[in-house]
């Protein structure tokens, strides 16, 4: 009997024409659990989250080749739960749920929520701590398949490993009794941003609530790019909206780490021929508008140009940017950046970068021109005209959000004041008239009048001192909330400002309150200084992060020139370019930052790499030492970097004056760039003992640093100790994976001890 004869629920023969491929037992069964609202919303056609459900429910068990997967429908899809009626729809009787009974485990799985081509998702219960969640668990018949189930860990892996609160957590990575891996995450209920975009009857509603939502999102993905992963698949169904307005990031299935990372290599992956694999994955949804894969993976409308074109090796954080792009095209216009006709049409315009139509409904959308600029850089067709990350996308729409604000409070506080004058103009009058009549009636009823004016001038006074008072509370919750927010925090910082100025402009200069006015004044002092002090500290942040970046991809890439002009463009964006400032103006401009050290260290490998026999710029390489000696005059950095810098002469006092800088180095606190480089040139001068003694010391206080343990083991190699080198360049590949120089070193050093074996399976893996 074949699978279209059986009902995939219960197992029962079909009978002729069954409809939606469930017996009459089974469909009766899901019949009396909608509810009448689902069934009106079914019977309407219309697109909202529960009738997806549904309809997954219908569809029976899925293929790689159904219309929908795991792979590629979103994780809302799957989550979603947030009605009585649509918790129903949990299929209980799931052949592909694993028996448990009898086996000791902590989850109890409930019933089957959906099910894709690598894996099927459970509601499940964790029976320790007592709460739901959703289990994923990966397919029968791909339990033994290798490629599968490193696919599967490496989602577990980034999911775990990116730590925010907009991102939906992943609690354990484990293995069921019958030996199938699963996923255990956190069960998310609520509506997906695509249901509510949908929801609108026309673009411009709640538009304000919907760039709140979008702003969180760019913040989560503002992460994540900050941690090397790209996710490759956003859209408004893979965004969770829940009941108090958490927004969450879904879907990370098709998320990949770039070069700092080391998850396993998408062409391997794919097994196949490059030029044969488009549009063709585990997560190729044929017939539908969904999440595509193979060398194009992603959903069209909402997928870069070269995304769509299958160039997986130039993707980066700019293709994850075009897709918040065409996510902030539909809130504003409607519809995403590539949209019409079938999905072939879409994937064809996605190709093409065909983006006639998204720039016909921006320019007629009514949004602001901020919004529909940063709308058209994040929708640029080449990738170096856009965004360089989700970062950069936040703080535009930051400043944005921050200009709406502050126009709103200007009107706000404009409405007041004019009600407050119009007020006082009819309180003048009545008391003008008072005032005559208390001519004509009494001397004392004139003196009432004046007593009560008098009350009421210092009853408007203590209104505006509340006012100004409660100005100043609220805006100390904003900074309290801006210091808390760390990194991000930009919108919070003007808020906190905006809130105090308004307070400052209650006053309005009156010289009766003198004392609260210089207290207004410097506290917005206050504010703007240390908003001013958090945006340098996180500028420092990224700087350092990113020249630290720079230095361990020379040991995936071991390309000088790229490290070069990498090195050159992060110091240009940071604003101390030392090629085009002048030494002294340059030096002066990083030693005022508090991450000098790290600053001048960076320097200092870059001159280091100009004075290569490969680049042999020595004229640039003079300049930057003195860049880093201007910012950094410690004596001993400002020996090695002289010492180095010297050319010609007498090689003996050179290695002399080495030698001393090593015996008197504090490998404990100095950076291992720095230890790196002294051994190198002591090396190159023919002290190889030396050099090795010098980075035996700072290993061990610097275990897990790749220059230090890939030099040590470069050096022992040389002196003819492969089996003491096979150990550090063993460390060096662990710390960094994918650098090519550790693996051949490695390769070459279990050559060297008797190990060819070993050596070819380093090789081929290369």
């Amino acid at each position: 009997m074949t699978g279209a004869e059986t009902c995939p629920d219960c197992g029962a023969r079909l009978p002729a024409g069954s409809p939606a491929g469930l017996c009459p037992r089974c469909l009766l069964q899901l019949g009396v659990a909608m509810s009448a609202d689902l069934k009106a919303e079914l019977a309407r056609g219309a697109p909202s989250l529960v009738r997806e459900n549904a309809r997954d429910r219908l569809a029976g068990p899925r293929t790689p080749g159904s219309r929908l997967s795991w792979e590629g429908a979103s994780a809302s899809r799957i989550h979603l739960r947030d009605a009585p009626e649509a918790a129903r729809l949990v299929r209980p009787g799931s052949a592909e749920m694993p028996d448990l009974s009898g086996q000791p485990s902590r989850y109890q799985l409930i019933g089957e929520l959906a099910r894709g081509g690598m894996g099927t998702i459970f509601q499940g219960r964790d029976l320790d701590l007592g709460r739901d969640l959703a289990v994923k668990v990966i397919r029968e018949e791909h339990r033994n398949h290798p490629e599968m189930v490193r696919r599967f860990v490496e989602e577990a892996q980034i999911g775990g490993q990116l730590q925010h609160p907009g991102i939906t957590p992943v609690h354990e990575l484990g293995r069921f009794p019958d030996g199938r891996l699963f996923i255990a995450m956190k069960l998310v209920r609520g509506r997906t941003l695509a249901a509510l975009l949908e929801s609108r009857t026309r673009p411009e509603e709640d538009r304000m609530q919907f760039l709140s939502i979008f702003e969180q999102v760019c913040q989560a993905m503002a992460y994540a790019h900050s941690r090397g992963v790209i996710h490759r698949d956003l859209k408004p169904s893979n965004v969770m909206v829940g009941t108090f307005g958490e927004v969450q990031v879904m879907d990370w299935g098709l998320a990949k780490v770039l070069d700092q990372g080391g998850v396993a290599d998408e062409m391997r992956a794919l097994g196949a021929d490059e030029s044969a694999c488009v549009i063709r994955t585990l997560r190729s949804e044929p017939d539908g508008l969904e999440s595509r894969t193979g060398s194009v993976l992603g959903t069209p409308s909402y997928m870069a140009p070269e995304q769509a074109r299958g160039e997986l090796d130039t993707l980066d954080e700019r293709a994850d940017v075009f897709a918040l792009g065409s996510i902030l095209c539909e809130i504003l216009s409607g519809e995403p950046a590539f949209w019409g006709g079938s999905s072939a049409d879409v994937y064809q315009k996605a190709r093409r970068a065909d983006l006639s139509s998204a720039e016909a409904r921006l320019s007629v959308c009514g949004a602001d021109a901020e919004l529909v600029d940063l709308a058209r850089a994040c929708l640029a067709a080449a990738p170096r005209h856009r965004p360089r990350d989700s970062g950069a996308v936040v703080g535009r729409l930051s400043a944005y959000l921050g200009g709406v604000e502050r126009r709103l409070r200007a009107a706000e506080l404009a409405q007041a004041r004019a009600e407050a004058q119009a007020a006082w103009e009819r309180r003048r009058r009545l008391l003008t008239l008072s005032l005559a009549a208390s001519v004509l009636a009494s001397a004392l009823l004139g003196v009432a009048g004046w007593v009560w004016m008098d009350r009421e001038r210092e009853r408007h006074e203590r209104s505006i001192r509340a006012r100004v008072e409660e100005a100043l509370a609220e805006s100390s919750k904003k900074r309290d909330e801006a210091r808390s927010a760390g990194p991000g925090a930009a919108v919070s910082w003007v808020k906190a400002i905006e809130v105090a100025r308004r307070a400052e402009s209650l006053l309005d200069g009156d010289d009766a309150r003198a004392t609260l006015q210089d207290r207004v004044t410097a506290f917005v002092t206050e504010l703007v200084r240390e908003r001013d002090e958090a945006e340098a500290a996180e500028k420092d942040r990224r700087m350092v992060e990113r020249l630290a970046a720079i230095h361990n991809e020379l040991g995936v890439h071991n390309d000088l020139a790229k490290a070069d002009a990498d090195y050159a463009a992060a110091f240009r964006a940071y604003g101390g370019d030392p090629d085009r400032m002048g030494r002294l103006e340059a030096g002066q401009a990083l030693a005022a930052s508090p991450a000098v050290a790290d600053l001048a260290n960076a320097l200092d490998h870059w001159a280091f790499l100009r004075r290569s026999p490969v680049l042999r710029d020595f004229a640039g390489g003079a300049r930057l030492v003195a860049v880093a000696r201007g910012a950094d005059p410690d004596p001993w950095r400002s020996r090695l970097r002289d010492t180095l810098g010297r050319f010609g002469g007498d090689p003996a006092s050179k290695r002399d004056e080495l030698e001393r800088l090593a015996a008197s180095a504090d490998v404990d606190h100095l950076p291992g760039a720095s230890v790196t480089r002294l051994a190198t040139a002591l090396g190159f001068l023919g002290r190889h003992d030396v050099g090795i003694a010098l980075l035996r010391r700072a290993q061990a206080s610097h275990r897990d640093d790749f220059w230090v343990n890939a030099d040590l083991g470069r050096e022992l190699l040389g002196a003819g100790r492969p089996e003491e080198a096979v150990r550090f360049f063993g460390v060096a590949a662990g710390v960094s994976p994918r650098s090519g120089l550790a693996l051949r070193g490695l390769a070459r050093a279990l050559l060297l001890s008797g190990q060819p074996a070993e050596a070819a399976d380093i090789l081929r893996a290369i």
